[in-house]
């Protein structure tokens, strides 16, 4: 998701400055790139421990006894713990700064549909990671084993 994110933040501020090259305007501060890379970072870490962490946690805990439903049961629980979290951050944001609660639940569905595609590739590098250290406990636990030449 940084990344990503990061690439675009770069493409974009590349492509302001040679819009204002050629259009003859101002380029700007030259801070402006690490001042943007810096918000992105800060953004993405806020995002990964309010919601994403918390989402797959939970969904997690709530798929354990499913048995080979398990991944269904985990993306259903964090589709809807996804879009129930950042509603309820929407109609705070409504509440807080006494706005309409239809437009805190519009950023709350937003917001939920933007953060699908980060929430997916979260939660695909963490079933890799559990995949990956699984494969290297079997490894490991077969070479511990004694083996006997034919």
């Amino acid at each position: 998701m940084v990344i990503g994110c990061g690439i675009l933040t770069v493409l974009a501020y590349f492509g302001l400055l040679v819009w204002a090259v050629i259009a003859n305007k101002p380029v700007g501060s030259p801070v402006a790139l690490p001042f943007w890379l810096l918000i992105l970072l800060v953004v993405a870490v806020i995002t990964v421990l309010v919601v994403l962490w918390p989402v797959t946690s939970i969904s997690e805990l709530v798929s354990r006894g499913a048995g080979r439903g398990r991944i269904a049961v985990q993306l259903t629980a964090a589709l809807l713990l996804l879009f129930v979290e950042v509603s309820i951050m929407g109609l705070l944001y409504a509440v807080i700064w006494k706005q309409p609660v239809s437009r805190g639940l519009a950023y709350g569905v937003t917001t939920g549909v933007v953060l699908l595609i980060p929430l997916g590739v979260y939660w695909s590098m963490l079933q890799v990671t559990e995949g990956v250290i699984s494969f290297i406990s079997s490894v490991w636990r077969w070479l511990r084993q004694p083996h006997v030449a034919p």
